[in-house]
């Protein structure tokens, strides 16, 4: 019997959130920059220059192999912020910021 290694830097904490192993970097925000970058792994390394190349795209492909998990984590993560935005609404407007700038 042989074991097999899908995602050799990729763990799955006990709180269900997925990691890359070495740094702790959750896969939901290295997917995120990734999502926003246009599918550029040389720019995800520059945005995160303490990984490997190979462990960005093991990171890569447990996404893609389990996007569902991944798209609701970073749903929920969404779903909060707007939440405490409705919840704390900002008092700061321009006039506001610019009169605290001319004190």
């Amino acid at each position: 019997m042989t074991t097999q290694i899908l995602y050799p830097y990729i763990e799955t904490r006990s709180d269900g959130i997925v990691v890359i192993s070495s740094s702790g970097i959750k896969v939901r925000m290295l997917i995120e920059a990734y999502l926003m970058v246009g599918f550029n792994t040389l720019v995800l390394h520059d945005l995160y220059p303490d990984l490997t190349m190979g462990e960005i795209h093991s990171a890569l492909a447990y996404y893609w192999d389990n996007k569902a998990v991944i798209d609701a984590q970073i749903m929920k993560v969404e779903a909060f912020a707007e939440n405490y935005k409705q919840a704390n609404p900002s008092n700061l407007s321009r006039a506001n910021l610019e009169s605290r700038i001319q004190r």
